[in-house]
C-alpha cells in the first residue's frame, strides 16, 4: 500500500489509504470520502528509503508519502466494504521521495 502519512503516535502510523479502498471500483462516481488506516509499528518493523538506506520512525514527518509492506496479506478494500476490523502491522515502511 502507498499513501501519505496523516499522523504518527506511539506505535501507530495513520496513513491515507483512500486509493487502496477505492482500488478496482468499476464506477465513474467514487465518493469524495477520505479513508485513514491505522498501521501498527512493531519491534520488527524496518524503516528505509527507496535506495535501501536504513531510517528511523523520526525520519518520516507528517505528509510524507510511504510504501508499506504488511506482515501479512490484507485486502483493505474488502475490509472497509464489509466493515471488518483491520489488523495492519507493518513489516517494512519505505519513504518515497517526491518527483519534482
Amino acid at each position: 500500500m502507498q499513501g501519505m502519512i496523516d499522523s504518527m503516535e506511539a506505535g501507530i502510523l495513520h496513513v491515507d489509504c483512500t486509493d487502496e479502498v477505492n482500488k478496482g471500483k468499476k464506477t465513474d462516481f467514487i465518493l469524495l470520502v477520505g479513508y485513514s488506516c491505522a498501521v501498527s509499528i512493531t519491534d520488527q518493523t524496518t524503516f528505509r528509503d527507496e535506495d535501501g538506506k536504513s531510517l528511523t520512525a523520526e525520519d518520516f514527518p507528517s505528509e510524507s508519502t510511504v510504501k508499506i509492506i504488511f506482515s501479512e496479506p490484507v485486502n483493505i478494500r474488502r475490509s472497509f466494504e464489509k466493515e471488518e476490523p483491520l489488523n495492519l502491522a507493518a513489516k517494512e515502511i519505505i519513504l518515497i521521495q517526491p518527483d519534482f
